[in-house]
């Protein structure tokens, strides 16, 4: 399965459990079926060195097509279904490098501007240290609705209420340089946070 992936960035997983792998080179959508075999998702649409994947609880990929400005929204079959940016837009200078859906809202995060993106809304508010692009921050969403943000350039995290606002912010000073990768689950009554 190696050589069908490039350069893989981001990880979600699909609605029947299969997990997905964006690959910015191959700039497309593989599938890893439970067996361990690796597919390409037939897409209709093409991006731009995409740094970012969620799903949403219709199956729904938002893909943050970095270089496209954009993040297209993509039925589980391969069809666009729209999508928000692109080219010349505020969010599309930004770069957006990830996209999250929580709590019935779709939030994406751009890079080079530390914005945070409500797409449902169209609001937007800096919430993070500029960056590149390949580090760029990363969203992660708690089972009660709040929301976790990357701040590589400050070695930080940022906590936000499932409305967007922020909550407060925690780092792990001297363990982790360029946090950018982020997921939580939650085990028991408390929430586990993996961080690349």
């Amino acid at each position: 399965t190696g050589d069908a992936l490039q350069e893989p960035v981001d990880v979600a997983v699909a609605a029947d459990g299969a997990l997905l792998i964006l690959d910015a080179a191959a700039q497309g959508v593989f599938r890893l079926e439970a067996g361990g075999e690796l597919a390409p998702i037939p897409l209709q649409t093409g991006f731009y060195h995409p740094r970012g994947l969620g799903i949403d609880n219709m199956g729904n990929m938002a893909v943050a097509d970095t270089g496209g400005g954009r993040v297209a929204i993509v039925e589980p079959d391969g069809t666009q279904a729209g999508q928000f940016g692109g080219q010349g837009s505020l969010m599309g200078r930004g770069q957006p490098v990830d996209a999250l859906a929580a709590e019935g809202v779709l939030w994406a995060i751009s890079a080079e501007d530390g914005r945070l993106w409500n797409l449902n809304s169209g609001g937007s508010m800096t919430v993070v240290q500029p960056t590149g692009t390949v580090d760029g921050p990363q969203l992660a969403g708690l089972a009660d609705g709040r929301l976790l943000v990357s701040d590589p350039a400050r070695s930080t995290f940022l906590l936000l209420a499932a409305s967007g606002q922020p909550l407060g912010q925690f780092a792990y000073t001297g363990e982790l340089v360029t946090p950018t990768g982020i997921a939580a689950t939650r085990i028991g009554d408390g929430n586990v946070i993996a961080v690349a």
